[in-house]
């Protein structure tokens, strides 16, 4: 597998905070073919979560312009 390990995070960012999932799936290169990354692979309950977060922190993240 081809990554950057510095720069690449292989978790979801719910609520500020990382986390893994139980299962993962591939991300691949399409034009070699190869994997770039395992990812999580979020299931119903999770992705609500991470909906219910953003819709929360929503509010603040309006007020910011582009340079913040």
């Amino acid at each position: 597998m081809e990554t950057l390990p510095d720069i690449l995070i292989t978790k979801a960012f719910i609520g500020g905070e990382w986390r893994n999932a139980k299962t993962h799936f591939s991300v691949t290169n399409p034009a070699n073919g190869k994997v770039l990354a395992e990812v999580p692979d979020l299931g119903r309950e999770e992705t609500l979560e991470a909906v219910a977060a953003a819709e929360a922190a929503w509010p603040n993240w309006k007020r910011r312009t582009a340079k913040e």
